[in-house]
């Protein structure tokens, strides 16, 4: 039986922390409103939202457990350099959504999968749900707000550019390993974009 969409939030609201489900709250609603910018379905973009992050916070070896047993292609198309829980929470958040609790939306399910942005020729969904993740984000960070204001003026590809820009940034911070798409993704973005001198800068001014 399909998910209700209500117990699915309250599922969250169980098994997540409180900084977390209300990042999941916050994704939600900007998927809401991105869905009146980008003609996206209501529907999958306020389910996409939500559960993003269903398995974030679970361990890497379960998460290695599920995409194992239900995903094994997820777990072969990945290196082991990157078998961490950045890139494994969305493909095993799919198989959540998918196997275990049969949510039939194929397009949101997909979404889900590719939120952490590690993938090419995103759907219109996907590319939506990995930049609202980054203008609802658990803590505030420069340059939020100016992502955010790209994103709903319709400017799609300005605000994926910044958003994959700044995520190779916070990864290196950090010692991330940082997947090799991220890098062609801003080639490809940045020819169509053409960004000028300032477009980085993260102050709105």
């Amino acid at each position: 039986m399909a998910p209700i969409f209500e117990a699915c939030r309250q599922h969250l609201h169980q098994h997540l922390t409180t900084d977390r489900f209300m990042h999941c709250q916050g994704v939600c609603r900007a998927m809401e409103r991105a869905a009146a910018v980008y003609d996206l379905d209501a529907e999958a973009a306020r389910w996409a939202g939500l559960m993003h992050d269903v398995a974030k916070e679970l361990p890497d070896q379960e998460l290695l457990r599920l995409l194992g047993k239900f995903y094994p292609e997820a777990l072969e198309k990945l290196p082991e350099k990157y078998r961490v829980n950045t890139y494994l929470h969305g493909p095993a958040g799919a198989v959540i959504m998918r196997k275990l609790w049969e949510y039939p939306n194929r397009d949101v399910v997909l979404a889900i999968e590719q939120h952490a942005g590690n993938h090419l020729d995103m759907s219109l969904l996907s590319r939506c749900l990995h930049v609202a993740d980054l203008t609802a984000p658990v803590c505030d960070y420069p340059g939020r707000d100016k992502l955010d204001r790209e994103f709903m003026a319709g400017r799609l590809d300005h605000a994926e550019l910044l958003a994959d820009t700044w995520t190779v940034e916070y990864f290196l911070e950090r010692n991330i390993p940082v997947h090799p798409v991220y890098q062609e993704k801003i080639r490809r973005l940045s020819a169509e974009v053409r960004p000028t001198r300032d477009f980085f800068v993260r102050s709105l001014a």
